[in-house]
């Protein structure tokens, strides 16, 4: 070791970022962290590697004789070598972690920018964790009842609401038994999300963001109303669903219905966001031939049929 520069204290020494055991630990840690935010030392006392993701407040540890990677955060649970879940399929930033009864399962998922291009068939979905500080949320995978539990606040929700719509796909996912696009939208009506008091700017911007899923429909030329012009986003057509834009007014107008009774409510969006809503409407209706009941298929109607003059 003559002629090298070394971190040491105590008994623990910073290991190098280049060497065969930084760059294997930063492999099973990179959908979550860089290597270059990566903190790993050895104690030669105890014989055991410690990794620390500052960013994340994070902590993960290796045994002498180990071979998964142990968290600190949620004892009795290591890196699960089935980084697979079935369910948010596209999504980068996550790592799973499984219990030592190998029954329990946790994925963690960094919370930031959502940024997402299609790649091959489906979405390559990634998160932002360019800030100095990054947070995250924790689900447990729970493959009985067949869907991601969060931790019952309305953001750890949203999210999770968010990342099946731009993950969705016309195939269910083999977690839920629904595509993205029904499973976010059972949980925007579900009662849970419903039942809050006011929102805060974090759980605006993330109904901003699911409201934009939908395409932006405006006339074109309003007063002949004989046109419409389409904003859609970089997501599979049937993914841009109109009623994720109907929930989001729909909650958003409860708020302001609740912001009567709050001494400071969050400013929220204009009613117009989605665009106008006899196109809204319109779009609903011809998307009800590729919805499944529950999801769209009831808004089928021949009532507004006219005979076309060629």
């Amino acid at each position: 070791m003559r002629g090298e520069n070394l971190l040491t204290r105590g008994s623990s020494r910073l290991i190098d970022l280049h060497t065969p055991t930084a760059k294997a630990v930063s492999a099973i840690l990179s959908p979550l962290e860089h290597d270059t935010h990566l903190h790993i030392t050895f104690n030669f006392e105890t014989e055991v590697l410690d990794v620390h993701l500052p960013r994340l407040k994070l902590d993960f540890f290796l045994s002498n004789g180990a071979t998964q990677l142990e968290s600190k955060q949620f004892w009795g649970m290591t890196v699960d070598t089935n980084q697979l879940f079935s369910t948010l399929t596209g999504l980068v930033n996550r790592l799973i972690l499984r219990g030592k009864d190998n029954f329990l399962r946790n994925v963690i998922i960094s919370q930031g920018d959502v940024l997402f291009k299609p790649e091959g068939h489906h979405i390559r979905v990634h998160i932002n964790t360019s800030s100095q500080n990054i947070s995250y949320h924790l689900y447990h995978i729970d493959s009985q009842i067949g869907r991601l539990v969060d931790n019952g606040s309305l953001k750890s929700k949203l999210f999770k609401c968010y990342l099946h719509a731009v993950t969705a796909h016309c195939l269910t996912d083999e977690l839920t038994g629904r595509t993205g696009t029904e499973e976010a939208l059972s949980i925007l009506a579900s009662a849970s999300v419903r039942s809050f008091l006011s929102l805060g700017q974090m759980e605006i911007d993330l109904l901003v963001l699911l409201a934009r899923i939908s395409p932006r429909r405006q006339f074109y030329l309003r007063h002949l109303q004989a046109m419409q012009e389409v904003e859609w986003e970089t997501l599979a057509p049937l993914s841009q669903y109109v009623f994720f834009c109907i929930s989001v007014q729909s909650i958003f107008e409860q708020a302001r219905t609740l912001s009567l009774f709050q001494e400071k409510a969050a400013k929220l969006p204009d009613v117009d966001i989605c665009g106008d809503r006899h196109l809204l409407e319109r779009a609903a209706i011809r998307d009800s031939a590729y919805c499944v009941h529950g999801f769209g298929a009831e808004n089928h109607t021949t009532d507004h049929d006219v005979v076309y003059m060629a």
